[in-house]
């Protein structure tokens, strides 16, 4: 793999984490509201939470020993298998990766204090509506698919198109227990 396509990835991912750790602080600690309410959810909810948290992580491991580690064989070879054949691909991963972080960034300015990892019950607030909001309806789960599908296009193998499609399939469609179906298109 072109050591430019690593350095990239990892940029992604330091700054991905940076953000999210940062914004963690800031709501706990300036704002007093404890931002991260996932493992506190119950029934179907805290399955799903710790399920798209699991594939999360597990996405970031692979990606770590992946990249800076090709050598290591730590998964079957059917796994590695190289899906598409084109170098252009891994431009347009960077491209959709790079879009998709600005998509991130956007829902956090349109969300201001109310950002929150899961949902707990207890914090109500409006319904935002306006900046991204008002194009989709989640676009944090807009940037999680597209960081998925640009980092895919970027290494192009079996695991990632596995782990990309599990955690889309996760976020995107899950039943919320609500009799209605989530989803990250605008429409």
């Amino acid at each position: 793999m072109d050591y430019n396509y690593v350095i990239f990835q990892l940029v992604i991912l330091v700054v991905f984490s940076a953000l999210v750790v940062i914004r963690i602080l800031y709501v706990k600690f300036i704002k007093g509201v404890n931002a991260i309410s996932i493992f506190k959810n119950k029934g179907k909810q805290r399955v799903l939470g710790i399920t798209v948290v699991s594939l999360i992580n597990l996405w970031v491991a692979v990606l770590l020993i992946y990249t800076l580690h090709p050598e290591v064989t730590f998964l079957l070879a059917q796994f590695t298998t190289i899906l598409i054949k084109y170098n252009v691909s891994a431009v347009i991963g960077m491209v959709i990766t790079l879009l998709g972080l600005v998509v991130y960034i956007l829902s956090w300015v349109s969300l201001k204090d109310t950002w929150r990892i899961g949902h707990n019950g207890k914090n109500k607030s409006k319904l935002i509506t306006d900046g991204i909001y008002g194009i989709s309806r989640n676009p944090m789960y807009l940037f999680y698919a597209m960081y998925f599908v640009g980092t895919f296009f970027i290494n192009r193998t079996l695991i990632f198109f596995n782990i990309c499609y599990s955690t889309i399939d996760n976020i995107t469609f899950p039943n919320t227990g609500r009799g209605e179906i989530t989803s990250i298109y605008p429409w």
